[in-house]
C-alpha cells in the first residue's frame, strides 16, 4: 500500500492528480503545466520533499563539515530545524 506525505489531504483538496512513486501518493498535476508554470514564474511554488530521504550524521563538527557538501549552512540551523538545501557532488 503506497504512503502518504504529510500534505496528502491538501493535495486532494486542491485538486491535484496522484500517481504513485516510489511508493508514495504524490501530485503530478493539478491545472495543467502551462497554468502551473505561468503560477510558478509569477508568483511562488512549494514542491512537497515530505517523502525523500533523511540522512542522521554524527560526531565532532559536523555542522560544520556538512556545510561543505551542501548549499546551506548548517552550523546557522537550530536544533531540530531544518532547510531545503541540495547535496553537491
Amino acid at each position: 500500500m503506497p504512503k502518504k506525505t504529510a500534505l496528502f489531504e491538501k493535495h486532494q483538496v486542491l485538486g491535484g492528480r496522484m500517481v504513485e512513486f516510489h511508493d508514495w501518493l504524490l501530485p503530478v498535476q493539478y491545472e495543467g503545466i502551462i497554468a502551473e508554470h505561468d503560477l510558478c514564474r509569477s508568483r511562488a511554488c512549494v514542491f512537497d520533499t515530505c517523502h525523500m530521504g533523511q540522512f542522521h550524521i554524527s560526531g565532532e563538527s559536523v555542522a560544520g563539515q556538512l556545510s561543505r557538501a551542501i548549499t546551506q549552512d548548517a552550523e546557522k540551523l537550530a536544533i531540530g530545524a531544518c532547510r531545503y538545501g541540495f547535496l553537491l557532488n
